[in-house]
């Protein structure tokens, strides 16, 4: 039996990457192909565990993913709607994405592969949305892109796209052709992110891009980091006209401290703060908030009530304040383990595998990223940023499963 177990492995592991494989290009694509991936990925994960004993990894997430799992389950009778609360619940099926990652990362080939699948499908959804605006307005910033999914989920996926692709190139020894290819690829992808016009995005890419120099190429991380605040200083006092129309208002040092998407975060996480004071333990449910908002701050037709537009406020106010800290303990470990596995790769040196190490780097990037972004959007209750950051998280904490680290 052992020796049929054993022999019968190799099936299962491709099945598993190939389906890891389609679910990083349909996942800047279509988030319904996505969780029929992630499904089928779960389904025959459970398979191999019950017809050849062997279990999904070990990942060091599990204690946070099912400490969050259970409280959130606990608050479903305390919600303001729990039918809804109870239909939201399945939010957690999302986490799967993690142990599918990383059970189907063992191997540098097939790990090459899976970063291939990632930047391809950046790279389609962002030439497919760039073509839809030219042919629809005739001007590639007549509106903002988010033709495959809306601009805040496109901003996101390709922020993490294009962290990938930065991870590649960071990284010594590969060939000098592969790292042209990545880099081409990367072109429509950040110009895809641009075209999204999704500060929020962009700021996480920034947050992002400087934390993999810290720890691919510290060296870097200075001129690095002062350039980032040229850019910055330039794209906001750029003169009138430099910039196309809407990205020069959006940036503009009045829209950004007075204008009508900051002015109405604010008043969103006022709202959600008086959520937080009337429920600190309960919070109001995991639930749209279209019904709740209005009786914490003034109605108001042509405002959005459904999230908070941030993940620290939304996490407290729909779980309260012990989902919050769950909810932390759960992303903070996360990057703890990547943290340890890249040490540990380092450590390695030469003998590291080199897209382990990509990974990693990437992950990390993505990690502080989408953190960085989640400040203003609710990229944690999204399904499609969601999906993509776990499983480039799992592929990066199996990526390193061959290297010893404390």
């Amino acid at each position: 039996m052992s020796i049929r177990r054993r022999q019968a492995s190799p099936h299962w592991d491709t099945a598993l990457g190939a389906l890891v494989c389609a679910l990083l290009v349909v996942g800047s694509l279509s988030i319904a192909i996505t969780q029929i991936t992630l499904g089928l990925g779960l389904a025959l994960l459970l398979l191999r565990f019950a017809l050849t004993g062997r279990r999904p990894p070990r990942l060091g997430l599990e204690w946070p993913a099912l400490a969050l799992a259970a409280w959130a389950a606990l608050m479903i009778p305390f919600s303001t709607d729990p039918g809804q609360s109870l239909v939201f619940y399945r939010r957690f099926f999302l986490f799967a994405a993690l142990w599918v990652g990383a059970a189907a990362a063992a191997g540098e080939g097939r790990r090459a592969w899976f970063m291939a699948c990632l930047l391809a499908g950046a790279a389609i959804s962002s030439l497919w949305g760039a073509g839809a605006l030219l042919a629809e307005t005739g001007s590639l910033f007549g509106r903002r892109l988010g033709q495959v999914s809306n601009p805040m989920t496109s901003g996101a996926v390709l922020m993490m796209a294009a962290l990938a692709a930065g991870a590649v190139l960071l990284q010594r020894g590969l060939p000098g052709r592969l790292r042209a290819a990545v880099a081409l690829c990367a072109v429509p992808i950040l110009g895809g992110l641009v075209l999204t016009v999704t500060r929020s995005a962009w700021f996480g890419l920034a947050a992002g891009g400087l934390a993999m120099l810290l720890v691919a190429r510290p060296r870097l991380l200075l001129p690095a980091a002062l350039g980032t605040v040229l850019l910055a200083a330039a794209i906001l006092f750029a003169p009138d006209g430099l910039l196309p129309g809407r990205v020069a208002r959006i940036t503009s040092a009045e829209y950004l401290t007075g204008g009508a998407s900051t002015s109405r975060r604010l008043t969103m996480w006022r709202g959600g703060l008086a959520m937080v004071r009337d429920k600190p333990l309960t919070g109001v449910g995991d639930r749209d908030l279209r019904d709740v908002g209005p009786l914490y701050f003034a109605e108001d037709p042509d405002f959005y009530h459904g999230h908070l537009h941030s993940n620290p406020v939304m996490l407290a106010a729909i779980w309260g304040l012990p989902g919050l800290a769950l909810a932390l303990v759960f992303l903070g470990s996360q990057v703890v383990l990547l943290w340890r596995r890249g040490r540990a790769l380092d450590r390695a040196g030469v003998r590291a595998p080199p897209w382990a190490v990509v990974w990693t780097t990437a992950a990390l990037g993505v990690w502080c990223g989408l953190f960085v972004a989640g400040l203003f959007e609710w990229y944690f209750g999204d399904a499609e940023t969601q999906t993509l950051n776990l499983a480039i998280v799992g592929i990066a904490l199996g990526a390193g499963t061959g290297v010893d680290h404390d």
